[in-house]
């Protein structure tokens, strides 16, 4: 018995009982089913993760706070002490370092335009 539940568990059950061999259209089925339930669990949690984003920065002070972390970040260019430095190892960490900070505010505006209804969480489907 796998211990996991629906149709998921379901077909893992099967599949150890009657192997590859047992695989007919019910399993496939259950499979596609399973796929869906795992999906729509995704996409719900993104849904909830934006909600908690939303609280936090549809307010005035995180809209103030958001707008400053687009400046240090997206909207940044880089700084004269950036420019100069001259080896390529330390410019690609720096490099690394802000395109990490930019794409965490983007996520975060993307979480807004979920919560918001302005676009549909990613599916893998």
């Amino acid at each position: 018995m796998s211990g996991l539940p629906g149709a998921l568990g379901e077909l893992i059950d099967h599949m150890q009982h009657d192997g590859w061999d047992g695989l007919d259209a019910g399993a496939t089925q259950k499979l596609a089913a399973a796929q869906r339930q795992l999906e729509l669990a995704r996409v719900e949690e993104m849904r909830r993760q934006a909600r908690v984003f939303a609280e936090c920065f549809e307010t005035e002070a995180g809209r103030r706070c958001l707008a400053l972390l687009d400046e240090k970040t997206i909207k940044r260019g880089e700084t004269d002490a950036e420019m100069a430095l001259t080896d390529p190892a330390a410019y690609a960490l720096v490099a690394k370092h802000h395109a990490g900070a930019r794409q965490l505010v983007l996520q975060i505006h993307a979480a807004l335009a979920i919560a918001r209804g302005e676009t549909k969480p990613e599916t893998t489907s």
